[in-house]
């Protein structure tokens, strides 16, 4: 299980700039037979400032799934299909 926050002071603030200031993410990635990974990753955030309805309703809806097709698509690649990871047994 892999696991992240949101960081909001690392960077200073900047002005018209919203901030998310709570984000917690967490991945858990398990092998789901031979070539295969089952993936589950929740994802909770509250938008600081005041953002209209239709784009937070959009992020929420497309961010993840557009997270998941990026990782997959990464994994797609030559580099990636013949390894393997002394801590993940299938």
């Amino acid at each position: 299980m892999w696991t992240s926050a949101a960081a909001p002071d690392v960077l200073p603030e900047k002005e018209g700039i919203v901030r998310i200031r709570k984000a917690h993410s967490k991945w858990l990635i398990a092998p789901a037979g031979p070539g295969m990974l089952s993936v589950e990753y929740y994802l909770y955030s509250h938008p600081g400032g005041s953002l209209p309805s239709w784009l937070v309703n959009t992020a929420v809806d497309m961010g993840p799934r557009e997270t998941i097709k990026s990782v997959r698509n990464l994994l797609l690649e030559p580099r990636y299909q013949n390894v393997r990871l002394a801590h993940i047994r299938e």
